[in-house]
């Protein structure tokens, strides 16, 4: 809970201002309906970069237009403005049917998203946007996948002139005790800072727990504690400073979560090896198949989209000898096509037409070309499972390019452990044991325990 202090020398006047610089994208040299990427020359003085946009919409006299799922992804971004950022705000307006979804970054770092809902054609304004960054800075705008055409305009921005910035948590700082499904309520104290990042130190490394950047003068956020998380004493949390990464502060020491302890089923895809997966091909010539990337890969476009039908299918898993239980699992996806879907049987002989299924709804990754993890909650399973991934395609809604990896299956074990002490020199009791155990070896130098997911305890 240390308190984290950065001075920022400040401007000495006679008495207080605070500069403003506008852009009205005057110099912006593109007047038509064509994407076009190029540069021009801002107001301050510094070289704006754009790239697919086009001209032809209107806010006020010339205005730039952001493309929607552009190769390369829509971008405006200056050059290198003097004088530091203490607030940002712009016009902007939902060109066509697709609502605005824009994020707004100083210095390559993202500080806000701004939308729209159904207002096409109406004018809006960011409002003051807070920023708080000292020297040179740089100001871009950058279109997600899927965001809509979006016209900016009138880019304002004041000065930056304070002092200090101070940043302190105050909660979690050590000791504290969680399970699984638990709300943990970061609190921090801040001055001059704009928006912070929340990561948490887990047995993996630093995470981060937000997408998006957090009010600092919040002072508070609720983080819902996943029931698939593993368990540990060695977690911490950290906030910091968005556009300034040394103004940070984390726990004084380490809190518990009391979380995942048995891994049901773990495989990670290597070339062509699918392990003990088996694949059911139902419609069409293409199958799944495995890469150099290590990855399995399912795509029924060929010059132009088939119609398939392809199941990739887990072994059989036994869910009863634990809780909580969570099936994850790595996708991506490339072109536009029906989502890849999850579902589970108790039954399957090798054929996916045979059995009977039920879907388990997904939530699929939010951007194309993105590795991104899937989480679904599996607790309410029992019995031996299988799980199948079901790819379509068709000439109507076209085929994407579906990718899965790192697939794991995890609990919280609820049955004691047996251990075979039939060997004469090993003796084990209490047996089974729950929570301890103790371990007679006689004549024996040394002796390892390996837990369920294969690690030396």
């Amino acid at each position: 809970m240390k308190k984290v202090l950065l001075f920022i020398a400040a401007v000495m006047l006679s008495a207080i201002s605070f500069g403003q610089g506008l852009e009205t994208l005057k110099n912006y040299p593109e007047t038509s309906s064509t994407y076009a990427d190029g540069t021009f020359t801002g107001q301050d003085g510094s070289i704006w970069t754009y790239s697919q946009c086009r001209g032809d919409g209107e806010i006020t006299e010339e205005t730039l237009m952001l493309g929607k799922d552009r190769t390369p992804l829509a971008n405006l971004a200056s050059g290198s403005i003097s004088g530091g950022c203490g607030t940002l705000s712009f016009k902007y307006l939902q060109a066509f049917s697709t609502n605005v979804n824009l994020d707004v970054l100083i210095n390559g770092n993202k500080v806000t998203s701004v939308i729209s809902s159904g207002e096409q054609n109406t004018v809006k304004n960011s409002g003051p946007i807070s920023v708080n960054v000292s020297g040179d800075f740089s100001i871009s705008f950058s279109q997600p996948s899927r965001g809509g055409q979006v016209c900016i305009d009138d880019i304002t921005w004041t000065e930056y002139i304070i002092g200090s910035l101070s940043l302190e948590l105050t909660s979690p700082n050590g000791g504290e005790s969680y399970d699984p499904g638990d709300v943990v309520n970061a609190t921090w104290t801040s001055e001059n800072i704009a928006n912070i990042n929340i990561d948490a130190l887990t047995p993996n490394g630093w995470v981060k727990l937000n997408s998006d950047p957090i009010d600092a003068t919040l002072g508070t956020f609720a983080y819902t504690i996943p029931i698939n998380i593993w368990t540990g004493d060695t977690y911490k949390i950290r906030v910091s400073d968005v556009l300034d990464s040394d103004a940070n502060d984390e726990s004084d020491a380490t809190f518990t979560i009391n979380g995942h302890d048995k891994m049901l089923f773990q495989h990670t895809f290597d070339g062509v090896d699918f392990g003990n997966f088996i694949t059911s091909d139902l419609i069409g010539s293409q199958a799944w198949n495995g890469t150099v990337g290590s990855y399995a890969e399912m795509n029924g476009y060929e010059n132009s989209a088939y119609d398939n039908e392809d199941w990739l299918v887990t072994p059989s898993i036994n869910l009863d000898n634990s809780d909580n239980n969570i099936f994850e699992f790595m996708a991506y996806y490339n072109s536009d096509g029906p989502n890849l879907k999850l579902f589970y049987t108790s039954t399957f002989s090798g054929d996916a037409s045979a059995s009977t299924w039920t879907e388990i709804p997904i939530i699929t990754p939010s951007e194309k070309l993105i590795w991104e993890y899937i989480r679904v909650d599996i607790s309410a399973l029992t019995g031996s499972v299988y799980f199948g991934f079901k790819y379509t395609s068709n000439t109507t809604d076209g085929a994407a390019d579906w990718r899965v990896n790192n697939i794991f299956v995890s609990g919280v074990n609820n049955t004691p452990t047996n251990i075979d002490n039939t060997s004469a020199n090993i003796s084990v009791f209490p047996n089974p044991f729950d929570t301890q155990i103790i371990v007679k070896a006689n004549g024996i130098a040394s002796v390892e325990l390996i837990n369920a997911i294969g690690q030396s305890v």
